[in-house]
């Protein structure tokens, strides 16, 4: 895939062909997590916290042209891709009791 300054990278749930939104993946609740590029090379999906569960997610592309908006992730058709999503949020809080 040649990237260009604007594309979009979402993180999907299954593959690019079938996949279904992140729901909840961050505090905002975002379904359609998505990140732009300015020089086609670098994306970032901001500073927020990740509180969707660990596991591996599939890195789907799309490039707005025409009637495709890529509001929507099923206009994320090609993989360019993995993110890994490991261990909990630093800022939760947990008590474990034993006995």
């Amino acid at each position: 895939v040649g990237l260009l300054s604007g594309d979009l990278v979402a993180a999907v749930i299954g593959s690019c062909t079938v996949q279904s939104a992140v729901s909840g993946f961050f505090y905002d609740g975002s379904d359609v997590i998505s990140a732009s590029s300015s020089n086609g090379e670098d994306y970032s999906f901001g500073s927020s916290a990740i509180i969707t569960s660990p596991g591996s997610y599939s890195l789907c592309w799309c490039r707005v042209e025409g009637s495709q908006s890529c509001d929507d992730v099923t206009e994320f058709r090609a993989e360019v891709g993995t993110l890994w999503v490991n261990g909990p949020d630093v800022s939760q809080y947990l008590t474990c009791v034993r006995g």
